[in-house]
């Protein structure tokens, strides 16, 4: 068993004795040992073909209307420097509707997230050329921890 794609939605009662043994020793480490509770299941970040900034207030519309059924959460689409990612994977409660950074969602968020603004002008327009040092070092702190720690789409 992996983390390929073939394997994500698999039933589990076809695993073979050492599959399902290494499988409960998960189970037992992560809701026992560590006391991490059972939320859902895996899943891998959905693909989307040449999504452009551009299309990403629509994109994020049609993501939280019709969420994909496999998903414990909606994806959440950032935009930082160009780059997209799915902040709805371990994120949601700080990006979600009700989370303080939702108005990042569906937008390049970069000049905002640079200037750690939510106003509307910011919020409004990704360009980062006119930041300053410290802004831009903000930035660059934002790409760092969005690459570590969120799926890229």
């Amino acid at each position: 068993m992996s983390f390929a794609q073939g394997h994500l939605n698999r039933s589990t009662a076809d695993l073979n004795h050492g599959e399902r043994e290494t499988l409960d020793e998960w189970y037992e480490k992560f809701k026992f040992v560590k006391g991490y509770p059972v939320v859902g299941k895996v899943s891998a970040p959905p693909q989307y073909e040449a999504l452009s900034l551009d299309d990403l207030a629509d994109v994020q519309r049609d993501l939280l209307a019709n969420p994909p059924p496999h998903r414990v959460h909606p994806p959440l689409l950032v935009g930082l420097d160009g780059v997209v990612y799915d902040v709805g994977y371990g994120g949601f409660a700080n990006y979600g509707p009700d989370g303080p950074y939702h108005r990042f969602c569906g937008r390049d968020a970069s000049r905002a997230l640079a200037k750690m603004s939510f106003d509307p002008a910011d919020l409004d327009d990704p360009q980062t050329g006119d930041l300053s040092d410290q802004q831009a070092k903000t930035l660059r702190d934002w790409i760092v921890l969005f690459a570590k720690k969120y799926p890229r789409v």
